[in-house]
């Protein structure tokens, strides 16, 4: 039977009172929880921890510690070697008691290196990635030495306390029901509900949605296995729910949604289970069945564009209505081989100026803030086949050294501020799946007379939507791009085009989901879809 933490600590104590003689320097050591879960926390002194030292001789004496951290259960231990050199020594006059801090220790210690620790039982490879200890119970010991000498001045056992460390587990979705239906709601309204993790004030939650139809998965689990991005992602949150209302992007009719939420500790002094991911959930968005009568004719507001239509034309104007549109960047995404893959912490290096790579793209840093290695903020892509700037916005980019970015998606800013100048007639061409593939290819910036660099827009930028406008046959027709995804392995956009039929006073709605682009072109073919399920009258508008 393997003994108890408690039992192993009580026989450790019996051995101590065994060997308090002859010791020059008492050491005792206190480490408030949470207790720190990266091994160099412990050994360079990065923690809330106090230790006090007293020298029991009448000569003053210069003092190092030797720190080492023990799992005797697993067989894990890294230790400081002896033969380290602190930056500088602890000084205690005779019979002097210190107490030192755990940041007093970190800047004595701060020359430690990797090559100054012995590490036994450890994977060591996976230490030196993530820097975790794994859950169990260890102790912490630190015994003084001679500075000059390297001799030892306190006793082997003491200056030791015991450390649980603890892996908090994931949180678990409650609301919506897995598997469930949730009635659509106008104003949309939906309500996400997960049980608490980690500890309050330290802890932070993202919750994460894909569209399993639009992406067309049938494992939920292969949802958030890094092969799209998600539909919804929302960082930062301090409360175990969110509330999904209008200002998110709409849910679709009958579409099944993957959910997923992570808890995670921005100061990463706590640790989770399975990375804080809970269980994969689903729901699906079903709008309820409402009869109307087909003779009922619905007239649409006057600063809405227009013409009268049946209770099948929505008749909505795309600059002022855009459609809700689904990004897909899967088929855009392709394997990145970055030889320098290591995520740094760029607080005080990366910044407000700097310029990274996102895939091919610069990025223009505007707005820069760090949060350990995860950078969030706002920017321009200056060199996009747009010829003017993006303005995007970002969250939890990783960015190596080389300011090259690993890993994060920058999301072109909806703002609904396109200049006028934007709007340009592509002439007389059929809207065939083949030909808005032409449309976009146009408004992109195959032809320059396409994009006109109105004044300051190098320096300012534009975010979404942006639009053309066409005439077809005495018809206005508007095609518009209202949105743009910047990843590691690709971009991508989506847009829509308006399409008005003068013979029943109606507009459809076309798509384009997912166009692959980078900073040449388009490096792939679209997809059309329609936008919502429409009734054509043959007969013309009603009356």
């Amino acid at each position: 039977m393997k003994p108890t933490l408690q039992i192993w600590w009580g026989l450790f104590l019996l051995a101590i009172a065994q060997i308090t003689h002859g010791q020059s320097v008492t050491v005792t050591v206190a480490v408030p929880p949470p207790y720190p879960i990266h091994v160099d926390d412990y050994l360079s002194y990065r923690t809330q921890s106090v230790v006090t030292l007293t020298n029991t001789t009448d000569n003053p004496l210069q003092v190092k510690l030797i720190t080492s951290v023990t799992n005797a259960f697993a067989g894990l231990s890294a230790k400081v070697k002896t033969s380290f050199q602190p930056a500088m020594p602890i000084l205690l006059a005779p019979r002097e008691t210190k107490v030192l801090s755990g940041k007093q220790l970190e800047n004595i210690n701060a020359n430690l290196t990797p090559n100054d620790v012995e590490n036994q039982g450890f994977d060591i490879d996976q230490v030196i990635r993530t820097g975790l200890l794994p859950e169990g119970s260890y102790l912490l010991c630190i015994r003084a030495h001679n500075y000059q000498t390297s001799a030892p001045l306190s006793n082997e056992m003491m200056g030791c306390t015991p450390l649980n460390l603890t892996w908090y587990d994931p949180p678990i979705l409650i609301q919506p029901t897995n598997e469930g239906q949730v009635n659509a709601t106008n104003p949309q309204f939906l309500n996400f509900v997960w049980t608490p993790a980690g500890l309050p004030g330290k802890t932070r939650y993202e919750l994460r949605m894909v569209d399993m139809t639009a992406t067309g998965l049938f494992n939920p689990n292969d949802a958030f296995s890094g092969i799209v991005l998600p539909f919804f992602q929302k960082m930062n949150l301090l409360q175990n729910s969110y509330q999904y209302g209008v200002a998110d992007l709409p849910l679709q009719n009958n579409h099944q949604y993957a959910v997923e939420v992570v808890a995670y500790d921005p100061t990463n002094s706590i640790s989770f289970k399975n990375g804080g991911r809970s269980a994969v959930s689903t729901f699906t968005w079903k709008k309820q069945n409402i009869i109307i009568d087909p003779n009922i004719v619905l007239n649409n507001p006057p600063n809405n564009g227009g013409n009268n239509g049946n209770v099948n034309n929505p008749n909505l104007n795309l600059q002022n209505n855009p459609p809700p549109i689904i990004f897909n960047m899967m088929s855009c995404q392709q394997e990145v081989n970055i030889p320098n893959p290591t995520p740094i912490n760029g607080n005080g290096i990366i910044g407000v100026n700097d310029v990274l790579n996102i895939g091919g793209h610069e990025l223009l840093l505007t707005e820069a803030t760090w949060n350990g290695k995860n950078l969030s903020g706002k920017g321009k892509i200056k060199n996009s086949w747009f010829k003017i700037p993006i303005l995007v916005e970002f969250e939890g980019l990783q960015v190596n050294s080389d300011k090259v970015v690993l890993d994060g998606v920058a999301k072109a800013r909806d703002d609904n501020n396109s200049p006028i100048e934007w709007l340009n007639d592509l002439g007389n061409i059929s809207l065939s799946e083949a030909e808005i593939q032409k449309a976009i290819s146009k408004l992109l910036g195959q032809s320059n007379e396409r994009i006109v660099e109105w004044p300051n827009t190098k320096n300012i930028g534009v975010g979404m939507p942006v639009g053309i406008k066409r005439n077809i046959g005495g018809a206005e027709q508007i095609i518009a791009i209202v949105g743009m995804h910047f990843g590691v392995g690709g971009a991508a956009l989506n847009a829509v085009a308006q399409v008005n039929i003068p013979s029943s006073g109606q507009k459809l709605l076309f798509g384009a989901a997912g166009v692959c682009f980078d900073a040449g072109g388009l490096t792939k073919d679209a997809f059309l879809f329609l936008g919502e399920d429409y009734t054509v009258n043959p007969n013309g508008p009603s009356a």
